[in-house]
Formats: C-alpha cells, structure tokens, sequence
C-alpha cells in the first residue's frame, strides 16, 4: 500500500523499480520491436549485399560500410520519431476537425477538398447515382 494515499498499486502492491518503469515506456512506445526489425532486416540487408552485390558482382568493398551506416541513419531517424512523434499521421489533428465537420452534416464534398467532383454536378456522395450503385 502507498503510505500517502492507501491504494494499491496495479502490480500487486509493490511499486515498479526505474528499470521496470523503463522497459514498459519502451514497450509503450514500440522501441523493442523496432529495433529488433533493423537488428534483423539490416543483418540481412547486409548480408544480401556482401554475398551478392560485392562477392558475385564485384562491387567496392565500400558498398558494405555505406550500407551500414545508412541503416544506422536510419535506426536514429526512426528511434527519434517514435520517442517525439509528429501529428502528421492519420488520426492527428486535421483528421478530426475533418471528422467533426463530416458528422455536423455539412456533407462530403467541399470546394476545398474535392473541387472536380463539385465541377462534375456531384454535390454529395450519399445522394449521387455513384454511392448508390455501390
């Protein structure tokens, strides 16, 4: 029990340790499974290009460090978006204000969003010949 409040905590009454609290930010936020995917995928990207591009096709021994350090930049890039995400995705921001206009009823086509299929006479997807056929 917390001594302040009297609760128990969802573990079973004993508080997590730094290392506990640790391990579920990164399972929260996906980090385990991404970098086991580039430990993976860049073994054998590396080994595809070792085997096949410089030992058969006999590309520069350099190929290997570039590939390596280009998956390195790309761990970073991608270990850092997930630690600071950006509202750029589906679902951010801009999705629901388009949503919340969508269910006031203000209809699915605007001049804004989809102005060819105002200039073709379809004013509303829900009363067009198109959504009805469907």
């Amino acid at each position: 029990m917390r001594a302040s409040t009297g609760e128990k905590t969802p573990s079973g009454g004993k508080e997590k340790s730094f290392f506990g609290k640790f391990l579920d930010k990164l399972r929260k936020r996906h980090i385990i499974e991404t970098l086991a995917a580039f430990i993976g995928g860049g073994w054998l990207l590396l080994e595809f290009v070792h085997w096949i591009l410089v030992d058969h096709y006999h590309f520069p021994e350099k190929t290997i460090d570039i590939t390596f350090v280009t998956l390195l930049g790309a761990l970073l890039t991608t270990l850092i978006l997930e630690v600071y995400p950006i509202n750029w995705t589906i679902g951010g921001p801009a999705e629901g204000a388009f949503r919340a206009r969508r269910e006031a009823g203000s209809g699915v086509c605007d001049e804004n969003i989809l102005p060819g299929f105002r200039a073709a006479g379809v004013h509303d997807f829900r009363s067009s010949a198109v959504y009805d056929s469907l």
